[in-house]
């Protein structure tokens, strides 16, 4: 718009606008040779600054799957971990410690509370994605309490 309005003035300042716009037109079409070196050197630094882009997008992935939480299908595991857990420190499935809803229910909570104080969240869902193998290991590795484990075995030996 004002490479326009500079070409059709006819003032003084018109025409040393028109001069300098004409100077700018001159410059642009003129292709700068580069040589050989100053070439290579030119697209080293442009690669250069490409792979650091591709770092710096590398650390910010690998940040958000450490710091992402758990999906849904990750949370349901667990849960079942848990529930296989459970079975198995009652004795299994058929037991009568399984079938005492009141012991199987502390021992269930007693897991559950494990996973949340080993990783201080409130649910499944705060854990991290990348601490789920370690939740899953706390899971495999759960011992009852002594007090649960004593009332299990009562339970059980009245069969």
């Amino acid at each position: 718009m004002a490479k326009e309005i500079s070409m059709i003035q006819r003032t003084e300042k018109g025409k040393i606008a028109r001069q300098y716009f004409i100077n700018c037109e001159k410059k642009l079409k003129e292709v700068k040779k580069l040589s050989p070196m100053e070439l290579m050197e030119l697209q080293f630094k442009v690669l250069k600054e490409q792979q650091e882009k591709i770092i710096q997008v590398e650390n910010k992935v690998d940040k958000l799957e450490e710091d992402m939480p758990l999906f849904q299908i990750d949370c349901k595991e667990i849960q079942a971990l848990v529930r296989k857990k459970g079975i198995e420190a009652l004795g299994g499935y058929r037991s009568i410690a399984y079938n005492d809803n009141s012991l199987r229910g502390k021992v269930y909570s007693d897991i559950q509370q494990q996973i949340r104080r080993e990783f201080g969240v409130v649910r499944y869902e705060a854990i991290k994605r990348s601490q789920l193998e370690m939740a899953k290991e706390i899971i495999i590795n759960y011992k009852a309490p002594l007090v649960l484990e004593n009332e299990i075995k009562l339970l059980n030996e009245q069969e």
